[in-house]
């Protein structure tokens, strides 16, 4: 950032998600994993209202780099709670490895293109 401004070098670094890149290191160091709740600042748990015991779940795992409620969820928190508790409940190698694709495809295409891809692939599962 300059002034308050984000940089084009900024602007392409978190559209391609490079940014992300240094989080991988916490990874290795078993801090994180590649998938899961997205972690939050003490400031967003605060302000989510997340702070309650009845929260305490989403914390008892490790967070992750990626994960539903990155990929799929709007601003709405308490969308992103149920994409994060379907994640745990389901979780498994093979969702993790749909989890990081898509994340790919998001960032080579775009959230948006994703969603409408999900969204026509949903509709012509359920026909």
């Amino acid at each position: 950032m300059r002034e308050g401004q984000v940089t084009r070098l900024g602007r392409w670094l978190r559209r391609t998600g490079v940014d992300e890149l240094p989080q991988f290191i916490n990874v290795v160091r078993g801090e994180m994993s590649v998938v899961g709740p997205r972690p939050l600042t003490p400031t967003d748990v605060e302000r989510l209202g997340w702070n309650e015991p009845e929260h305490d779940w989403r914390f008892a795992t490790r967070p992750g780099i990626t994960g539903l409620s990155q990929l799929l969820a709007g601003r709405g928190a308490r969308f992103t709670q149920k994409l994060d508790r379907l994640y745990l409940r389901r979780q498994s190698v093979a969702l993790d490895v749909q989890v990081i694709a898509l994340s790919f495809a998001v960032n080579v295409f775009g959230k948006t293109h994703v969603r409408r891809w999900l969204t026509a692939a949903d509709r012509s599962e359920s026909a």
